[in-house]
This record gives C-alpha cells, sequence and structure tokens, in this order.
C-alpha cells in the first residue's frame, strides 16, 4: 500500500500536465506516436546515466557530493554541465529524432506536445527513483517543483524547435540553424540556475529561487497559450475571405458565395414553380398516369405528360415572349400594329391606289363555274401496271375495254 502510495504521488503530477498540455492541441496527435514520445523520454534518463559515468573520470567537477558544501565555481560546472547540459541533450536528441522529422509534425503546436512528452517520460521515471528512495515530502516537493520544471523546459525547447520548422519550411538555413541552438541553449540555462539554487545551500539564493521558479512557470504558460492560440498548418492554403463554400472557381475566377447560390436556387423553383413552365396539351392516355391526375408520379412529385409532336406541329424558331426575358417581343393587336410609325408613308401628291378588282371571278356562283373533271388511271388486269396507251407496257398484254 506504502508503494502504491508513492507511485501515486511521483506518477499524478506528470499525468495532469501532460493532459493540460494534451488538451490545448485542437488536433490530436496520434497516441503512439505519445507514447513512443514518454518511452523515449524515459530512455533518455539511461542515457544520461551513462554518459555521466563516462565522462566523471575527466572532469573532476562531476565527482562532488551535493549534500556537502562544495566549491562556487565547481557547484556552478555541475549544475550547467554535468547536470542541465547533459540532461537537455539527451532530450532533445530524442525530441529531434523522433518529433522533429515525424510526418505528423504538421502544425506550429505539435512539437511543443511532442518535446513536453519527452520531458515528462525523463521527469516521471527520475521522479519515481527519488520518491521511493527519499519518500512522500520528497515526492510532493517534486511535484511542485521538479516536474513542472522539466516541463517547462520540455516547452521552451519546442517552441523554438517550431520556430525552426517554419523557418525550414521557408528555405532559411540560417535561421534554423540559429533556432535549433536556441532550443538547447535555453533549457540549459532554466535547468542550470534551477539546480543551481537548490545546490548552492544559501537563503538568499533561495528567495531568488523562489522568484525564479514564479517566472518561469508564468513564462511557460504564457508562451503556450500563444503557439496554442496561434496554431496552424504548415501546409494548408489560406482561404480567401469571401470563400464561404466549397465551390470550385468559375472561368473569370469568382466563386459561389452561399448567399448567390440561395438566391438562384429561389428563382430557379419560383420559375419552375410557374404556370409557363409546363404546356399543358391534350392528349390520350399516356404511360404510368396516375388516377387521380393526368401527370405520371415521379417519387413524391407529378410531371406533367408532353406527347410527341407530329412534323407539321414543329417549328425551328419561335420568339421568346416571357417579358421577364431581354429578348421579349411584345404582342400588338392589329388596329394598333397598322398605326405604328413602322409603315411606308404615302407621299402627298400621289393618290392612294384602289384596290385591283379580278378580272374573272371564279367562285362557284358566278360564271357557272364548273370543277375540272379528271380521268381515273387504269390498270393492266394482268400484272397491275398503270396503262399509259392500248398496250400494257410492262406485260404487253392489250387494253381491254
Amino acid at each position: 500500500m506504502n508503494n502504491l502510495l508513492l507511485f501515486a504521488i511521483a506518477i499524478i503530477p506528470v499525468i495532469l500536465i501532460s493532459k493540460y498540455v494534451h488538451g490545448k492541441d485542437k488536433n490530436k496527435e496520434p497516441v503512439g506516436l505519445l507514447a513512443l514520445l514518454f518511452l523515449s523520454g524515459v530512455a533518455s534518463c539511461f542515457l544520461v546515466i551513462f554518459v555521466s559515468m563516462f565522462l566523471t573520470p575527466y572532469l573532476p567537477f562531476m565527482q562532488i557530493d551535493t549534500s556537502q558544501p562544495n566549491n562556487f565555481l565547481d557547484v556552478l560546472l555541475y549544475s550547467f554541465v554535468g547536470v542541465a547540459l547533459i540532461e537537455e541533450c539527451c532530450k532533445f536528441l530524442m525530441t529531434y529524432a523522433i518529433g522533429y522529422r515525424n510526418r505528423s509534425f504538421d502544425e506550429v503546436y505539435d512539437i511543443v506536445v511532442y518535446s513536453v512528452f519527452v520531458a515528462l517520460g525523463f521527469a516521471g521515471f527520475e521522479n519515481i527513483l527519488y520518491v521511493f528512495q527519499s519518500g512522500i515530502v520528497t515526492g510532493i516537493l517534486r511535484a511542485v517543483l521538479a516536474v513542472p520544471g522539466h516541463a517547462c523546459d520540455g516547452l521552451f525547447m519546442g517552441y523554438y524547435l517550431s520556430l525552426a520548422k517554419i523557418a525550414h519550411l521557408k528555405k532559411n538555413k540560417e535561421a534554423e540553424r540559429n533556432y535549433i541552438i536556441k532550443s538547447i541553449f535555453v533549457p540549459v540555462v532554466l535547468h542550470g540556475i534551477y539546480d543551481f539554487c537548490c545546490f548552492a545551500g544559501n537563503n538568499i539564493i533561495i528567495l531568488v529561487f523562489v522568484v525564479f521558479v514564479i517566472a518561469m512557470y508564468w513564462i511557460a504558460i504564457k508562451k503556450l497559450n500563444l503557439v496554442a492560440k496561434n496554431n496552424r498548418n504548415f501546409f494548408a492554403k489560406k482561404k480567401r475571405p469571401y470563400d464561404n463554400t466549397e465551390a470550385t472557381p468559375t472561368s473569370n475566377t469568382t466563386f459561389l458565395t452561399e448567399e448567390i447560390i440561395k438566391n438562384a436556387n429561389e428563382n430557379n423553383i419560383k420559375e419552375n414553380n410557374s404556370s409557363e413552365y409546363f404546356t399543358v396539351i391534350p392528349r390520350d392516355n399516356g404511360p404510368n398516369l396516375n388516377s387521380n391526375s393526368d401527370n405520371f408520379t415521379f417519387g413524391e412529385y407529378g410531371v406533367p405528360y408532353v406527347p410527341d409532336l407530329s412534323e407539321h406541329q414543329i417549328i425551328d424558331y419561335a420568339p421568346i415572349t416571357k417579358e421577364q426575358s431581354a429578348e421579349y417581343i411584345p404582342e400588338l393587336p392589329i388596329n394598333e400594329f397598322n398605326n405604328q410609325e413602322n409603315n411606308v408613308p404615302q407621299p402627298e401628291n400621289i393618290a392612294p391606289l384602289e384596290p385591283v378588282q379580278p378580272l374573272v371571278d371564279l367562285t362557284p356562283e358566278h360564271n357557272n363555274y364548273q370543277p375540272e373533271q379528271t380521268e381515273q388511271p387504269k390498270f393492266c388486269v394482268y400484272c397491275g401496271a398503270k396503262l399509259t396507251g392500248p398496250f400494257c407496257s410492262s406485260c404487253g398484254h392489250k387494253v381491254k375495254e
């Protein structure tokens, strides 16, 4: 039970901070990638132990006992080089190798999440070792100071790596290199100040430490909110301000807005529902008739049935007589049309021509008019060919009278 309590004290601050940082990411990162980054942070602890064991015989300040008073210079070197530089470089290698070059790193905020998860993996494993070794009080102090301190170091590392990524996409190699150096330098300085204040054992430095921790937390949260608020995709194209729909551009490179589409649909519905949209033609029974109307049904809608036109009903061209059309041709009565100015004017000195009377009245009521009698054609009784003389031109038989 005691071990379970110690483990909870060591791991709860890690869970809370990771949830807070991850919650500000609107487009969540793959769970597998985040787990890999966290485990790489744990692996960086073993890398730090290996590097420290390798450098200890060659660097005297690496051999000091921090629980005893030591030379100021040795404490300074141990804090900034023996601890801060080695730990932050190992965490940077994991973040850069797994996160910075990952395909999922397509937004500004992503690398901040990556670097914080690596830092929390390191802090979580280190915290478990310290808490199980020193007890509950150490676990509570580290939950307030050490774990958030590692998270802040990772946050600043991710902040400058995001700027390096932007410089990389802009093909500015010098700026990318400078931001990568800052992503290591700034966390090393912050981590070194934190450790130096802890190892110095001076009351005045303890007061500086409190002010430093509060300032670091405040700046880190401010940076986190700034990056989360201005988060954007590196590769997404910006939409035009008037591009409110997913419509494709027309030939004149304009976009249909929702208002234009709405008006067009309303006008189309209004026109289609007008009485001029369909021409009702009397007809015989058509196919698929509904018993209640002359229209055959199509789903829930009725469609007027229009029969096929005969040849004499088909015309090649007809003027548009709808008043809303630009080609509207008004229809005028005959008496109004004769009075229009378009008629050919008659000269004043010439009398109007009298109507010409026909010379012969050919109506049936006059002049004993008789319609012309046409002779019925004759056909051969043997082969059926049309006869034009006394003999059949087809079979040669003589025509019978």
